[in-house]
């Protein structure tokens, strides 16, 4: 019969204490391969305080917290206990999720550690914080900056490798994601296109304008604009800077019925040109 930690008794019914390893394989485990006491711990089964008098024992100095704290085992370990994880199902690519892509395709940073989107209305930012929510289940914090912005900041790795594998996301790099192309929900496509349009987008009395220094990116955008039965125009001036335009009534009139704006300002624009 053995304790969890693999004591076993002996016939008299007494615990033997585990034989302890020679100096040498601790020392090169613990000193030289920088395994901590509670791997050590787990590797010879038996308990952490256990591994600690062998070490003091056989001479060899133990860390103290400080320096247990800097072993790279030990801050993955914490780090994976800091993770929040979502709480919903979100392989599933749905609006929410491609309105998510579209913004951060336009005003937002993606990489596969943090997600960064800061801009200067609230109700833009209270509509990505909803979606994450919807996603993913979490709940961020808006901060307003001393610089009279407002921003979500997060470094949720579970998150962000959710939306990197999309695709790339840097300003000049970007492509409309397979999965955006393909979809054959006209949901999906429009969310996406609101999130670019929050982001890029502008209004004039006679026209809605998008402009992005990445030809490439912003071409892929006319055929989803195409799949919705809107028709827009599109020019790259001498420094590369992609401009598409949506103009007649028609045209802007879909816009507002399918996509729209979540800022306010510019959904009231749109409105008071039809």
């Amino acid at each position: 019969m053995e304790t969890k930690q693999g004591m076993k008794r002996n016939a008299l019914g007494r615990f033997e204490p585990k034989p302890v390893p020679p100096k040498e394989e601790l020392s090169t485990r613990y000193v030289h391969d920088l395994q901590s006491a509670s791997a050590l711990a787990r590797h010879y089964g038996t308990a952490v305080i256990t591994v600690q008098n062998w070490i003091r024992a056989a001479g060899i100095p133990v860390r103290n917290l400080k320096e247990s704290m800097k072993l790279e085992n030990v801050r993955a370990i914490l780090a994976e206990k800091r993770l929040r994880k979502p709480t919903l199902h979100h392989d599933f690519l749905w609006k929410d999720k491609a309105y998510l892509l579209g913004v951060a395709y336009g005003d937002g940073f993606l990489s596969t550690t943090r997600f960064r989107v800061e801009v200067c209305d609230l109700d833009f930012l209270q509509e990505v914080q909803r979606a994450l929510f919807s996603v993913y289940g979490l709940n961020f914090t808006i901060i307003q900056t001393s610089r009279g912005t407002y921003k979500i900041d997060l470094a949720n790795r579970i998150l962000c490798e959710d939306l990197s594998h999309y695709g790339p996301t840097g300003t000049f790099v970007w492509r409309v994601p397979k999965a955006i192309r393909g979809s054959f929900d006209e949901m999906v496509v429009a969310a996406f296109l609101k999130g670019m349009f929050d982001s890029e987008g502008s209004v004039s009395k006679y026209s809605i304008l998008l402009a992005c220094k990445n030809p490439e990116g912003v071409a892929g955008l006319f055929p989803l604009l195409k799949r919705l039965g809107i028709k827009a125009g599109g020019h790259v001036n001498a420094r590369g800077v992609s401009y598409l335009w949506i103009t007649h009534r028609k045209n802007r009139s879909l816009f507002a019925e399918k996509i729209g704006f979540s800022i306010q300002r510019k959904q009231a624009r749109l409105e008071a040109s039809l």
